[in-house]
């Protein structure tokens, strides 16, 4: 739908002008806690496409944000033709990187010394 105010789950307001589109998702019967990336990209090809209610919506045609319960997820997409013939080239979707794992690796002393991990 159109954009509209609203707060995420963790708390934040956001108003409409934040984003481009509102998206409450609906996955397995329930509806999702964010939005998924494969909905989010498919979203973003709706953008692209001359009459589609996304397209309605859109403000702009670069990077569209989705207001969705978890906050905003930025996407892009290129789309190619008109007239009812569409055929979309890629879909991007934008997160923040964040370390998820950190480890240790154990080594003989000999390699070291070898001149091995050089």
């Amino acid at each position: 739908g159109p954009a509209q105010d609203f707060v995420a789950l963790d708390g934040q307001a956001f108003d409409a002008t934040t984003h481009c589109v509102s998206v409450r998702l609906i996955s397995m019967g329930n509806f999702h806690r964010a939005v998924t990336l494969t909905g989010a990209m498919c979203v973003a090809i709706a953008a692209r496409i001359d009459g589609t209610l996304v397209a309605q919506f859109a403000r702009n045609k670069g990077t569209l944000k989705i207001g969705n319960p978890s906050g905003i997820l930025p996407v892009d997409a290129r789309v190619t033709g008109s007239g009812g013939t569409f055929r979309a080239l890629s879909a991007t979707t934008f997160r923040t990187q964040r370390r998820i794992m950190e480890g240790n690796l154990l080594y003989p002393a000999h390699i070291v010394t070898s001149g091995a991990l050089t």
